[in-house]
């Protein structure tokens, strides 16, 4: 759902809006944007913008194991690392924010100018989660690096844009 609602009659405007999110994997989602736009001249607009969004996990997070093939220890032994699903495995999440500037340079040319922040956290992550044991089972006996999945990453990104276009 979104609204724009104006506080300035054609200068200022504010949009709020949301996504809501109810799956398998997580409970309901709140999923929040704003906008906050400002129309000084006819030929201008300066904004500002907030968003919240929401990666949910799949079912390869929660319930899916993955076994691979490392290498041959020097005595021989097999060396395998199995990364196990996490039942409790957790959305991601972004917080983006965004500042901008808009002219109309000549007919139908406008010139963009964009800053961005994004943040991002909960990110999926393959963590060691014991130290190498002998397993027997299946056979033939190997070496076993048990890992699993979580959500222990976090990131950023910044940015500048600028576009011409018609």
């Amino acid at each position: 759902m979104q609204d724009e609602i104006s506080l300035i009659d054609e200068r200022l405007s504010l949009t709020l809006g949301s996504k809501f999110l109810n799956t398998n994997f997580t409970t309901l989602e709140f999923q929040p944007s704003a906008r906050l736009s400002w129309t000084p001249t006819a030929r201008q607009t300066i904004w500002l913008s907030f968003t919240h969004a929401v990666r949910t996990p799949s079912r390869a997070e929660e319930d899916f194991n993955l076994s691979g093939y490392i290498t041959t220890t020097p005595s021989g032994l097999p060396f395998f690392a199995r990364f196990n699903a996490n039942e409790d495995f957790a959305p991601e999440h972004l917080n983006g924010y965004e500042a901008g500037y808009r002219r109309l340079l000549r007919k139908n040319i406008y010139l963009d100018l964009t800053g961005f922040y994004n943040h991002y956290h909960d990110l999926f992550s393959e963590e060691i989660a014991w130290p190498a044991f002998p397993e027997t089972s299946p056979s033939p006996t190997h070496l076993l690096l048990p890992a699993q999945f979580r959500n222990g990453l976090l990131g950023a990104t910044t940015g500048i844009e600028l576009n011409i276009a018609s």
